[in-house]
């Protein structure tokens, strides 16, 4: 082979080694096509199956711009405006993306930039979106119609911004700066012509009107913007310019320190820098429009705070008006409930607004439809909106004459709209609201006593025993009606047992004395003292009963077999009764104990009956051996064939912290949202007859309904929160944790009582993988000074706890650290598990014994065997005389675990 075929065979081997290169990058790079192919179809179906996941949203819109997928990443972005606000990076990529691809002799493509820069400076402030869109829209400097435009940017922008104490200054430079460029261009055609150097002139003034502005404004960098209004002036400052420059530059000395804070705080302690600014402002008095940016500089790190918003609302809803127009107004408070669209407070606050400012008829209907239909997620909150509607109609109503106020529209459109809400409102107005707020209006505004009366006869059917809602009726016939209809009410009232009978006998007496005669007195009081004797007596009746029933609980079980018969007979008649059938049937004599008896077996049994127990467990349970002959004789431990173990548990919360006055179908109102109720369990006081605990089961008819219940823990009934939790639930936390530390969750002491949810999910949300908080209260629902938080992981806590250790929240420094539970509390929850959840065979012998049971071991059998008797040391200290031997009970105390075999084992010896 010579040397040219030999070259010829390298070449040939080096193209086939590059196209088997190139074939195995196209091979590669079809596959990564692919996979992010795969995984941008893959977040475009978790965004339209979650459209309200932020995240999600964001990876799709970084996904599609990897991928070059233009139309799909436009739309993307379209769809997440739509929902959310977005931060100024996002919206500044965006529109750089579509001002690469434009063209700017299509006025279309340039009208939609400009469109996407007008929503973008509405939903957080931002100086470079500001000198991006005046730059945008800037052609060139030639003429007056030229810059109009760009002006009218800059002074939106300034109107804003132009008390930022950080960034401010470069709105103001940017916009002197284009206005110089304009007056240079001017310039050189001054002395051409009167006209010109005239626009010369007035362009000269513009620029020494913008110095002048800005010297009044606290910006930092005052002294350098001062420095080149000398050099334009030619160091002749006037002394009205020098003074304002002197004010704020004392007023920028004051304000340094907290934008020091600012600068150095961390993100936990930042928002409460920001609180200390804004009340120092405000204490100064300074420029609304400066407290408004102090406030928009907040809201782009805290937009979620809902605290934030309602401080920054009243402000400028109450404090800073009429400076703040209804434009600014409404267009903030929309912005409140985009960022945060589940708090019904900044819902009711943007109506009640919307009303203040004057919006007309159709926005009002169109924003509590949307509400009502949208917001609302709870019964009391349906019932606010409509509150807050109904009262809205009627205001209308009276800022408008009345020529006929029986077929005025006005007056048909709000008696219309109350029909409508008592008809939406009949299983969820528990409290009869709407229909005691249309009394109201009735007799008050539209002159109609009668129909008033009508009404409250209709609330007062559902609340017989209410002295509360007895009081208001009786306040209602005081205010509209007259003398004689309020007594009439009154001693209607006295005919009833009502919760407090001694507020109705002082309010009757007040009215008496005000506007009655010695007749109508001494009448009253006869009736009263009728009435209260009536209630007296039916106390102690009640009493009585009361008394009988602790003394029967409390009494000895009584031993019959030791007691003549004509006795027994004579004190307990229908058990002779019970005897004589038993021997006439053949019976022996041994009783039965009625606790052995199952209900089932009497045909007028109790209120319930109990199951019979079956001979074997259900499918998928085990007994302990002996189980099942213990569950024979135990009323505790019972077995349904109809349903496993533990399903009722599953389906069941308890409901802590209730209004000792609440009825079952208040909470059957309060849970008919999230699932339909099997029954309601209220714990009665053994001492007094149907009077609550405090506490009650609600055992739902689908499991996934206590998941639901469980969600809505805190929520308010009947003027307390209530605390829900799953049955067994704080047992399962218990084992859960256990003694020692829990690393991924924090324990929060030190709170402030009137600390909440929100605050504390604000300060820990800024750390990754927050999963809850959770704060303790007292009865009242307010904070008991602590509270726990749970992370994913330890990491995430540890660093939590190094970033919020320390940290003031009301006033108080909190103190965060590792959760870890003392033992002495595991042992509790033990035993609590243990009496909850154990069955009747896993409990010990003395457990299970009742005070009454006595020793069943004969006596000779217990004396024979005296070494079987515990030691002292064996007994508990307790137990154990001062001289260290013990004190043996008058029974014999058998040692622990001992079954049957030992006791024939005994017998056997004897």
């Amino acid at each position: 082979m010579d040397d040219n075929e030999m070259d010829q065979e390298v070449d040939g081997d080096a193209e086939m080694e590059e196209d088997d290169e190139e074939e195995s990058s196209a091979s590669e790079e079809e596959v990564d096509e692919e996979h992010e192919a795969a995984k941008l179809q893959q977040l475009q179906d978790a965004v339209t199956a979650d459209p309200f996941d932020y995240d999600s949203h964001t990876l799709l819109i970084n996904q599609a711009k990897k991928c070059a997928e233009l139309d799909i990443l436009r739309a993307a972005r379209q769809r997440m405006s739509e929902i959310f606000p977005l931060t100024s990076e996002l919206w500044r990529s965006w529109i750089a993306d579509e001002t690469r691809l434009h063209d700017k002799d299509n006025q279309n493509e340039v009208a939609a930039i400009v469109s996407l820069y007008e929503r973008a400076v509405k939903d957080y402030w931002s100086v470079e979106l500001w000198q991006n869109y005046a730059l945008f829209i800037t052609e060139d400097f030639s003429s007056e119609e030229a810059i109009a435009p760009v002006r009218k940017v800059f002074e939106r922008a300034l109107e804003e911004m132009r008390y930022h104490t950080t960034e401010g200054k470069q709105l103001w430079d940017d916009y002197r700066a284009m206005e110089q460029a304009y007056l240079a261009a001017l310039a050189a055609a001054a002395e051409q012509s009167e006209e010109a150097k005239l626009l010369y002139e007035k362009q000269r003034q513009n620029v020494l009107s913008l110095f002048k502005r800005q010297l009044r404004c606290p910006l930092i960098g005052i002294e350098d913007t001062y420095k080149e209004f000398l050099d334009f002036v030619g160091g002749n400052p006037d002394a009205e310019t020098e003074a304002n420059f002197n004010k704020a530059k004392k007023q920028l000395e004051e304000m340094l320190p907290f934008e020091l804070q600012l600068v150095e705080a961390d993100d936990s302690n930042r928002y409460r820098v920001f609180m200390a600014y804004i009340d120092h402002e405000s204490t100064a008095k300074r420029s609304g429009r400066a407290i408004v940016t102090l406030f928009e500089r907040a809201m782009v790190n805290y937009c979620l705070s809902s605290e934030l918003w309602s401080r920054y609302l009243y402000y400028i809803d109450r404090q800073m008006r009429p400076a703040c127009s209804a434009t600014q107004s409404l267009a903030t408070h929309e912005r409140s409930v985009r960022n945060i669209p589940w708090s019904f407070e900044l819902w009711i606050s943007y109506f009640r607004a919307a009303e203040l400012h004057k919006a007309d008829d159709t926005f009002m209907k169109s924003l509590f439809l949307r509400i009502k239909g949208e917001i609302c997620s709870l019964p009391s909150q349906v019932v606010d909106i409509w509150l807050a509607y109904l009262s809205f109609l009627k205001r209308k109503l009276i800022s408008s004459p009345l020529s006929d106020t029986i077929d005025h529209p006005h007056v048909l459109d709000l008696r219309r709209a109350f029909a409508e809400a008592l008809a939406e409102l009949q299983e969820m107005d528990v409290e009869k609201r709407i229909e005691r707020y249309w009394a109201t209006v009735e007799a008050e505004t539209l002159d109609n006593l009668a129909k008033g009366r009508d009404l409250w006869e209709s609330v007062m059917k559902s609340f017989q025993h209410s002295s509360k809602l007895w009081l208001e009726y009786i306040s209602f016939e005081r205010r509209y009606g007259d003398d004689k209809s309020c007594r009439k009410v009154l001693a209607s009232c006295m005919r009833r047992n009502l919760d407090d009978q001694e507020a109705v006998v002082q309010k009757w007496s007040e009215f008496e004395l005000e506007a009655g005669t010695i007749e109508t007195l001494m009448d009253m009081q006869d009736t009263c003292r009728t009435s209260l004797k009536r209630i007296a007596d039916r106390l102690a009746k009640l009493e009585k009963v009361r008394l009988q029933e602790e003394a029967k609980q409390s009494a000895p079980r009584k031993n019959f077999r030791n007691r003549p018969d004509v006795e027994d007979e004579e004190e307990r008649p229908e058990r002779a009764k019970r005897q004589h059938a038993r021997e006439e049937d053949g019976q022996d004599g041994k009783r039965k104990r009625a606790e052995d008896v199952p209900k089932a077996a009497h045909p007028n049994g109790g209120e319930f009956k109990v199951p019979d127990i079956p001979l074997k467990p259900p499918s998928g349970t085990s007994l302990p051996n002996g189980a099942l002959a213990s569950a024979a004789h135990t009323r505790k431990l019972t077995f349904s064939p109809l349903e496993p173990v533990g399903a009722k548990t599953e389906r069941t919360v308890i409901l802590k912290n209730l209004n000792y006055d609440v009825k079952e179908e208040a909470i059957f109102d309060f849970f008919t949202p999230i699932g339909e109720i099997k029954d309601i369990r209220f714990a009665k006081d053994a001492r007094k007859k149907n009077v609550s605990r405090g506490f009650c089961y609600v055992e739902f008819v689908k499991a996934d309904s206590v998941a639901k219940a469980v969600a809505m823990d805190r929520q308010e009934l009947a003027g307390r929160p209530v605390f829900i939790e799953k049955e067994g639930q704080r047992e399962n936390f218990y084992r859960g944790c256990g003694p020692g530390e829990t690393r991924n969750k924090l324990f929060v002491k030190n709170l402030h009582a009137n600390v909440t949810e929100p605050q504390l999910m604000d300060i820990f949300s800024k750390f990754e993988k927050m999963q809850k908080v959770d704060i303790v209260l007292n009865r009242s629902g307010k904070c008991k000074g602590f509270a726990y938080v749970q992370f994913a992981d330890a990491a995430s806590a540890a660093k939590a706890m190094e970033g919020t250790n320390d940290t003031e929240l009301h006033g108080r420094r909190m103190v965060v650290a590792i959760s870890n539970p003392p033992a002495q509390s595991h042992r509790a929850a033990q035993e609590v598990s243990t009496k909850r959840t154990g069955t009747a065979a896993s409990l010990s012998a003395e457990a299970r014994k009742s005070k009454s049971h006595v020793q069943l071991q004969p006596r000779s059998v217990s004396l024979r065997n005296g070494s079987d008797r515990p030691s002292p040391s064996d007994l508990p200290s307790s137990a154990q005389g001062s001289t260290g031997t013990a004190a043996l009970p008058s029974a014999p105390l058998l040692p622990s675990k001992k079954d049957n075999s030992y006791f024939q084992s005994l017998l056997q010896k004897k």
